[in-house]
């Protein structure tokens, strides 16, 4: 009886933390990040709040230029670079279906121009939405 018990146990703990880890991991966000010249840029930080005001920093080593985003939030992620102005996106993961919350992976490319704090241009923010219309994330 016990065996069973324990391998019920061990079934369901599995599932829900193969579950709760493919919801960790339904949005797998890219950076390519190129300075006004078109050069790649090497160092920079990214920074991730949540719409209940939880804050991330990550600073980007040389060589990882991804991070994953759950879903069922709104995310606001800036991108700074010393002397440049910050870039800003905004991305809603609100409104996913569950069925592709658990067996979908997106991937969202951003590119990043870093524009020097000197040049006066308008820096917009850039808006990414799940579209039920597609089945994936998009650009508004």
């Amino acid at each position: 009886m016990n065996k069973v018990i324990a391998t019920i146990f061990l079934v369901v703990f599995v599932s829900t933390s193969f579950l709760a880890s493919a919801q960790e991991k339904f949005l797998e966000v890219i950076i390519k990040s190129i300075d006004n010249q078109q050069k790649n840029v090497k160092s920079y930080n990214v920074s991730i709040t949540t719409m209940e005001g939880v804050e991330f920093i990550l600073k980007k080593p040389k060589k990882v230029k991804k991070f994953f985003l759950p879903a069922g939030e709104k995310y606001f992620v800036s991108v700074e670079k010393k002397g440049n102005h910050t870039r800003f996106f905004e991305i809603d993961l609100r409104n996913i279906p569950e069925v592709y919350q658990l067996n979908k992976k997106e991937t969202l490319s951003l590119t990043v121009l870093f524009v020097p704090n000197d040049l006066d241009v308008p820096i917009p923010v850039e808006k990414y939405e799940f579209s039920n219309r597609y089945n994936r994330v998009v650009k508004l």
